[in-house]
């Protein structure tokens, strides 16, 4: 179903925004919470994207 040179690309884009964005946004304004929960206590992520639900596929 996700082709796997998009995937590659959506990977990369995502790599290059958590070392730039990120960690400049991180570095201003710390994160509030060490990690961010669910109300019923399942962790979530910052981003999701294609890569989380590959198995599905």
């Amino acid at each position: 179903m996700f082709d796997k040179e998009e995937m590659k690309k959506i990977k990369q884009l995502k790599k290059e925004w958590e070392d730039n964005v990120v960690k400049k946004t991180l570095e201003r304004f710390p994160e509030r919470k060490e990690k961010f929960v669910t109300g019923s206590g399942k962790e979530v992520e910052r981003l999701y994207t294609p890569e989380d639900i590959k198995e599905l596929d």
